[in-house]
């Protein structure tokens, strides 16, 4: 299901650069709270829980890294959603 929803997954399990012989892929730079909502959107098509807008933008982040198109614009409407003058800057 990963590799069907994401450029980046399907690369990694099946493209040329794969190897049948590894047990496991890291993820990297990623918060587990992080990687966990991403497997709920993957899985789910949603988030689960209270999210925070630290969390969203993270989550866009790594949206945007494994080329998540449908998350990264979920996320994208979230911290819309929740934009104020204190989080402008960082939002933006």
């Amino acid at each position: 299901i990963m590799a069907a929803r994401s450029p980046v997954f399907s690369a990694l399990f099946f493209g040329s650069m794969s190897n049948p012989n590894v047990m496991f892929i890291p993820v990297e730079d990623m918060d587990a709270h992080v990687f966990k909502a991403l497997l709920d959107f993957i899985y789910c098509d949603e988030v689960f829980g209270e999210i925070s807008s630290s969390m969203y933008e993270s989550l866009c982040a790594a949206a945007d890294r494994y080329e998540f198109s449908q998350l990264k614009e979920y996320c994208v409407n979230k911290l819309y959603e929740g934009i104020c003058v204190k989080t402008a800057a960082t939002v933006l």
